[in-house]
């Protein structure tokens, strides 16, 4: 295939110098800012959306429950137990004296 050793060197030198400068045109192609621009607006916009539509979606299902709680609704939920402690904690004069 060659014809020396020094000449598969040479070969060889030439395949890794160009490699080498087609990475660095690779790098300054993506660090320049029209290339940044053009990616964050096809592919990075629309991901975020897409990531926070469904980050809400699942964090709004788990807090549902939650929700219901803190809504009174006759006794039993969270709030109703909240509010009859706190009206107890008052008739009984409980932390009147205690200084924030």
């Amino acid at each position: 295939m060659f014809a020396t050793a020094g000449s598969a060197i040479v070969a060889f030198g030439a395949v890794c110098g160009a490699l080498a400068a087609v990475i660095v045109l690779l790098s300054l192609i993506a660090k320049a800012k029209p290339i940044k621009w053009v990616f964050r607006k096809l592919v990075g916009d629309p991901l975020t959306s897409w990531h926070r539509t469904q980050t809400l979606y699942v964090v709004e299902g788990a807090l549902a429950p939650i929700k219901e709680q803190l809504k009174p609704n006759g006794g039993q939920s969270l709030r109703d137990r909240v509010d009859i402690v706190e009206r107890l904690v008052r008739q009984q004069g409980i932390g009147d004296n205690v200084q924030p």
